[in-house]
């Protein structure tokens, strides 16, 4: 009869064992799904930041580009900057000769010119240099607003790769402005997937 004392406790003991580990696998599965679900969240969140810094990104360049290009504000602000400086010029070439025997009248009208054109200068310098200094702040915000999304993008697709270790993405945004001559960003919940 011991032997099958022995044999039913060896059983028993094994059922235990056995209840054990299914108990142990299943709390190692709700472990894993939690784990999984904080992670999907995280990645989530990380889609959202990037698309909320993308749409900053594209703020950004917009405002650079309304100072930097062939049209914009910083341009425009030095030609007329230099059309004053050439009107300046040319009105101080044409002081009226003394033999021509300019009236006081004619004098005052000519200082009265420089006086306005000295006003108009030293606005459009003033102009000039304020159109540069937001200029650069824009460009620094572009570039900012890049770096923070290349950030972000990174991180994204560190999170992606953890939620989904064997699935490519396929898909590449290539950040234009002002970064290295063929940089690419692998990105794919970015644009159509989320």
């Amino acid at each position: 009869m011991s032997t099958i004392t022995r044999e039913t406790d060896l059983q028993a003991a094994q059922a235990q064992l056995d209840v054990e580990a299914a108990l142990l696998q299943l709390k190692q599965k709700e472990i894993a799904t939690e784990r999984f679900n904080r992670l999907e969240a995280e990645h989530q969140t990380a889609v959202s930041e990037c698309r909320a810094a993308k749409e900053n990104l594209q703020r950004a360049r917009e405002e650079a580009n309304r100072y930097g290009d062939p049209s914009g504000l910083y341009l425009k602000a030095m030609n007329r900057m230099k059309a004053i400086q050439t009107d300046y010029s040319n009105h101080m070439m044409n002081y009226p000769s003394p033999s021509t025997y300019p009236t006081a009248e004619e004098l005052d009208a000519w200082q009265r010119l420089k006086d306005d054109l000295t006003a108009r200068l030293e606005a459009a310098e003033a102009a000039y240099r304020q159109t540069g200094a937001e200029y650069e702040a824009a460009k620094a915000a572009r570039n900012s607003a890049r770096e923070e999304f290349e950030r972000l993008v990174s991180r994204e697709a560190e999170l992606r790769g953890r939620l989904y270790p064997n699935k490519k993405s396929g898909i590449t945004i290539e950040v234009i402005d002002g970064a290295a001559p063929g940089a690419t960003y692998r990105k794919s919940d970015l644009i159509g997937n989320a």
